[in-house]
This record gives structure tokens, sequence and C-alpha cells, in this order.
């Protein structure tokens, strides 16, 4: 090898250590947990010898596709959104670690995963399964002329418990 090679091999070495090293130990496991969901999929589809940085972007879209559309957890229940987006992530993650030039987030030639991965994280909000389900919510004039009426609003009291919400049966 020439000094030059040799110079670029180190320097791509050492910019990898780095960004390793960077790297938080979370990410790295979540990275790597993400891919095996990722592969177990593939395997699932009898996609076992694919290795993903061979693929062409068109085929990488079209299985990521699938795969948004179709993972589940092992127990078979759906993901939550922002897990579907933390799987996206975490490819993108392994592509760009593995001096992929392909960003499955930004790419046109990946827009049909996107477009899949957006239809499943709507449809899974509609269904209940957004991450904060039993998120507070603003009360319905209906609602708060309910409490109201019941007493449990009004009188003197600023104050009012959250068992004494509980009683008012809104």
């Amino acid at each position: 090898l020439t000094k030059m090679k040799i110079l670029v091999t180190v320097k791509r070495k050492y910019k990898s250590l780095y960004k390793k090293q960077q790297k938080s130990e979370n990410t790295v496991k979540k990275t790597s947990s993400d891919m095996k969901c990722f592969y177990r999929f593939l395997a699932k589809i009898n996609k076992t010898n694919v290795q993903i940085l061979d693929l062409p972007s068109e085929e990488l879209d079209h299985l990521l596709g699938k795969f948004f559309e179709q993972v589940r957890k092992i127990n078979g229940e759906e993901y939550e959104p922002s897990t579907l987006t933390g799987l996206q992530t975490s490819i993108q993650r392994f592509l760009s670690d593995s001096g992929s030039k392909m960003n499955i987030l930004k790419d046109d030639e990946f827009a049909f995963s996107r477009k899949v991965l957006r239809a499943k994280c709507k449809n899974l909000v509609v269904q209940g399964k957004g991450n904060r389900p039993s998120a507070t919510r603003s009360l319905t004039e209906e609602e708060e002329e309910k409490l109201f009426q019941s007493g449990a609003f009004g009188g003197f009291s600023p104050s009012i418990s959250g068992s004494e919400i509980g009683r008012a049966h809104v």
C-alpha cells in the first residue's frame, strides 16, 4: 500500500473508532436490538441471506415498507408509533455507521417506506396506541358544567381534590 492509502485507512478507522466512542452505550444497544428486529423480520419473509448494505435503494425501500407495515413485538402486539420511528432511526444509524451513503430518512428513493411508516403510525394513534393514551386533556364545557352542578367545582373553595372529582362522575 502507498503512504496515502495507509493514511486514508488509518483516518477512516480512527474516525469510526472516535464515532463509536462518542455514542452512548444505550444508543449502541438500541441500534443492535433494532437491527436484530429487522433481521428477524427478514428471516420471517425468507430473506435470511440479505445484506442490507449491498441492496439497491429501491429494494431496501420495498423491504423497509413491508417491515414497517408488518412488524410486531415478539408476543404479536403492535409497537407504539414512536417505537416504529425509533426502529427507522436505528436502521439509518446502522447504515451511516457502516459507511453507507443511503439516507432512509431523507432520500427520495425511500419515500415509499416513509409513507408506509407515516400511515402505520396514524393508524396506530387512531386505535389508541399512541405513546400517551392516558394523557390529560382539557375538560369540555359539558364536563365543566356537570362538575359545577354536582358541587365539585364552584362555591368558595378554589381547590378540589382528585377524589372529589372522581365522586363527581363526569
